[in-house]
Order: structure tokens, then C-alpha cells, then sequence
């Protein structure tokens, strides 16, 4: 049984991924892994790829959504950005 909070942030990928297609991007991968690390969403439009992490709330606060994402998150998903590649 899936947790709230696995259920929250489906849904956000749900609505981010309908977001991006609707600008154009073409999903890639979705959950893509590679040992411990993980991209929530790569896209594709006009030869660029986008490695998109997902944040999703349910309620409280507001804040910037990069703030969000620490160096340490970052460091992680350029990895797995350069794994992808090959």
C-alpha cells in the first residue's frame, strides 16, 4: 500500500509531466535509476534534454521550489544526468 505521501508526489509528477508535454517536451523516462540515484522526469524538446526534479506539496508554506533542492540533490542529479548519458 502506497504511503500519502508516495501518493502526493505521483500525482505531482502526474501534473508536471502533463505541464511539460503541454509545452512541448516529449517525456523520456519517468523514476529513471541508476544504483542509489533517481531523476523523477527526463524530457526532450527541440535536442535539449531536461533532467526535472519534482517537488510537490499539499499544503502549507510557499517557497521558491529550487530552494527545495539542497547542493547535496543537485550533486546528485548531475550524476545521474551524466550516468543517463553514458
Amino acid at each position: 500500500m502506497k504511503t500519502k505521501n508516495q501518493i502526493i508526489g505521483k500525482r505531482g509528477e502526474d501534473e508536471a509531466c502533463s505541464f511539460l508535454v503541454g509545452q512541448g517536451h516529449r517525456i523520456v523516462r519517468r523514476n529513471w535509476r541508476w544504483g542509489h540515484l533517481e531523476v523523477d522526469v527526463i524530457t526532450l524538446k527541440d535536442r535539449v534534454l531536461h533532467i526535472v526534479e519534482v517537488k510537490t506539496r499539499s499544503g502549507g508554506a510557499m517557497a521558491p521550489p529550487e530552494s527545495k533542492v539542497d547542493a547535496a540533490k543537485r550533486r546528485r542529479l548531475v550524476r545521474a544526468a551524466n550516468a543517463f548519458l553514458g
